[in-house]
């Protein structure tokens, strides 16, 4: 190619370069691109991932770098990802509370809690017996009917599924300790809790409001005489010894005076002895009265002065 034509081309390129500026440049005399650039923000498709970027470019092109900076002008977005930060473990839908609501009890944890809330320590053994065959030491549970609870008080309401007030509760319920009739599950527990006397208290109990008929030994609604109350609930505790009337029971327990009884110990009237109660302590008595009467407490001498008294001494 001679000098000519290679100057034609050159000329050409050099044309076509500076038609190329004055089509992109501004209209200012001297361009300034800087605005397209300052301030913006590149980001990604997820706003819940964005890394924001901002960046500034200030500079006033000349001829030299301006098609570098139109390159830039165009060139793809740039997107930066990075791992979104693990989302925060949720809290459990049950947490338990400074009172131990919601947690799982032991039997020793138990008998610690019915003491703590004014439950009589001689009974806390069977008491935690009780809230065991209830509720499994749960205090969350609801049975389907309708009973809260680690004692499964009935119709307690979520109040009960608090630990404290549902002792209390189950406190005032069986008289601190004294009357367990109110739990089916009773009977589960007196033979592994109690002292023979209180088993005997324990299990007469539960037939408190059955009526008095002359020659019954029960069930409830078929009624129990004196002796008969006693003789069930000795058979109920495995003791198939002992006699069926009063007198016989007189002559069969093992006799103890006055100054030694206690809860569960007999109480004979008349010699022989024609009418037969339960020592419960604090001078009274459970027995199956009179005609027209239910399975009640009564003092020692309802029914006249003692005669003698008797005490249970293996089962």
């Amino acid at each position: 190619m001679n000098n000519s034509r290679k100057f034609a081309v050159v000329a050409l390129s050099v044309s076509l370069v500076l038609s190329a500026l004055m089509l992109f440049a501004p209209a200012s005399a001297t361009p300034n691109v800087a605005d397209k650039f300052s301030g913006s923000t590149v980001t990604s498709s997820s706003s819940a991932d964005d890394v924001p970027i901002n960046r500034s470019l200030s500079f006033r092109l000349y001829t030299g770098n301006y098609i570098t900076a139109i390159a830039k002008a165009h060139a793809p977005k740039i997107v930066i990802h990075h791992t979104a930060a693990p989302a925060p473990i949720a809290s459990p839908t049950h947490v338990p509370t400074t009172n131990n609501q919601g947690q799982l009890f032991s039997y020793s944890e138990l008998e610690s809690l019915w003491v703590s809330q004014g439950g009589n320590p001689a009974h806390k053994a069977h008491a935690a017996c009780i809230a065991e065959h209830e509720s499994g030491g749960k205090s969350w549970v609801i049975s389907p009917t309708d009973d809260w609870g680690l004692w499964q008080i009935h119709a307690g309401g979520y109040a009960m599924l608090n630990p404290q007030a549902n002792a209390r509760r189950a406190i005032a319920m069986s008289g601190n300790g004294t009357n367990w009739s109110p739990w089916s599950t009773a009977g589960y527990c007196v033979a592994v809790t109690d002292s023979i006397g209180e088993k005997i208290v324990n299990t007469a109990k539960q037939f408190i409001g059955c009526p008095y008929v002359w020659g019954g030994t029960g069930p409830c609604n078929a009624g129990f005489d004196c002796s008969g109350l006693v003789y069930t609930s000795l058979h109920i505790l495995g003791d198939y010894n002992i006699p069926r009337v009063a007198a016989d029971q007189q002559a069969w327990a093992m006799s103890i005076s006055a100054n030694e009884l206690q809860p569960g110990d007999l109480v004979f009237y008349g010699y022989p002895a024609h009418h037969v109660a339960i020592y419960v302590g604090n001078g009274m008595t459970l027995q199956a009265p009179d005609w027209g009467m239910d399975v009640s407490y009564h003092p020692i001498d309802w029914a006249g002065q003692p005669s003698s008294y008797g005490r249970i001494t293996s089962l």
